[in-house]
């Protein structure tokens, strides 16, 4: 159910808010009785009186009662009642890095941002964007952005501390603190870090998610390398929280010479038949950071050019995965990384099927489906291990014969490959934030 948000300036019902009498009886509220008007982690006792204008679906709150709870009006909002409890909201606080934040004050808003604006309209939530530097855990409000309909344009106001947090900066001592202190903060994804190496080592103790896993081993030294070099003609060295594609490199063991991809002030490709100079190239582009050393698989082709995939998969209202988004990355000419932040194509994977299984007949491609089915199932032994998460960006690879590998998994996955389709991808995000609130409130 939701209600519009209006204010009365009146002082003479400063305790007291009025509310449109077919909202009053569905909530089977009563008049006399002091509520708990909950917005975020703030409250305040009110009395609720009803009003009898047909089809109105207003709530009207004084001036003294949208201060204390920093509150917004002339909005429409989600409204839950139970007991002697009622909430406005859900309250969504977004966390941004200091960039998104800037391009906000600016009001060059990212797409993102846009995105989550439009699609609220369907879910009635309320959601703004802090930076962790506006955190301060000694308030019960906090500086975020919002947009402002009246006015067309993002701006900066107090908040309550949110009922649910979606942190897309990875500050998890931040977010730890936050929960230690509200109890009733509800995580839309897990405050636990996945890095590579941590996330390959605990899914690898399960045998129905094992043949998905290409072999992955900690670098410890250079005798690593030729360990696995040994073993696959290709490895990949990547850093245990390395994102973009840029604390990547891959090494194809090729006769008497080996062929290097790896990003130094762009994609470089290097062919090397010294061992020596090899081992100097490696150990300088590692430079005391943490990195795996993992198989690399023989990709199917797309043409003559290396493929994977990002498939994006949320849970949906029910607390149920769904595969939202499929994009196949194309690698540049015969480069082995194939990540777009890096010179890499995007395209819709269904266009990327449909043009391979109408030129081959002997085509081995999985369906999205297949691959939907196979990303979700490794997802649910990810949130096994690291609590809940409301969603993920799997890189999954196929192989030459169409079996399907899982490369990384990234919990605050980059949603800029969108189309006019993917509006769903914001929508299911605000959703869950949804779901994760009534839930905790348990109505």
């Amino acid at each position: 159910m939701y209600i519009d948000i209006k204010c009365i300036k009146n002082n003479s019902y400063s305790k007291t808010c009025f509310i449109s009498e077919y909202i009053f009886n569905s909530l089977k509220l009563k008049e006399g009785i002091k509520y708990n008007l909950h917005v975020g982690q703030l409250s305040k006792k009110v009395y609720v009186r009803p009003y009898r204008i047909n089809k109105s679906k207003s709530m009207y709150l004084s001036e003294e009662i949208i201060k204390a709870l920093y509150l917004l009006y002339d909005i429409t909002l989600n409204i839950f009642k139970k007991d002697k409890d009622i909430y406005l909201g859900p309250l969504i606080g977004i966390i941004e890095n200091s960039r998104y934040i800037d391009a906000l004050k600016k009001g060059t808003p990212p797409i993102s941002a846009t995105m989550y604006r439009k699609e609220n309209r369907k879910t009635n939530c309320l959601f703004y964007f802090l930076n962790p530097r506006d955190i301060n855990y000694q308030d019960e409000k906090y500086k975020g952005f919002y947009f402002d309909n009246k006015e067309n344009k993002w701006k900066q106001k107090n908040f309550p501390v949110p009922d649910v947090i979606y942190d897309r900066c990875s500050v998890i001592n931040i977010v730890y603190k936050l929960t230690n202190k509200y109890k009733d903060i509800q995580l839309l994804n897990s405050n636990r870090r996945i890095d590579k190496w941590n996330l390959f080592k605990r899914l690898s103790k399960y045998k129905e998610i094992n043949k998905y896993l290409p072999k992955t081993i900690v670098y410890e030294s250079f005798e690593d390398i030729i360990k696995m070099l040994n073993k696959y003609e290709i490895i990949f060295l990547k850093s245990f929280n390395g994102c973009s594609g840029i604390e990547v490199m891959g090494i194809e063991k090729n006769e008497n010479r080996y062929i290097l991809n790896y990003f130094e002030n762009g994609l470089k490709i290097k062919e090397i038949y010294s061992f020596d100079k090899l081992k100097r190239i490696v150990e300088k582009f590692l430079y005391k950071k943490n990195f795996i050393i993992q198989q690399g698989i023989s990709l199917y082709k797309y043409g003559d050019h290396n493929m994977d995939l990002r498939v994006l998969i949320q849970k949906d209202r029910y607390d149920e995965w769904t595969a939202t988004g499929y994009r196949a990355r194309i690698a540049n000419s015969s480069f082995m990384i194939t990540n777009s932040c890096i010179g890499g194509e995007v395209k819709r994977y269904k266009d990327v099927y449909e043009a391979i299984t109408n030129s081959n007949n002997k085509n081995y491609l999985p369906s999205e489906k297949k691959i939907g089915d196979t990303t979700i199932k490794i997802a649910k032994y990810i949130e096994k291990e690291y609590g809940r998460i409301g969603e993920l960006g799997m890189d999954m690879a196929i192989d030459k014969d169409g079996k399907i590998y899982l490369l990384e998994a990234n919990k605050t996955p980059n949603k800029r490959m969108i189309d006019k389709n993917d509006f769903n991808k914001f929508l299911s995000i605000l959703e869950y934030g949804k779901y994760l609130f009534k839930n905790n409130i348990g109505v």
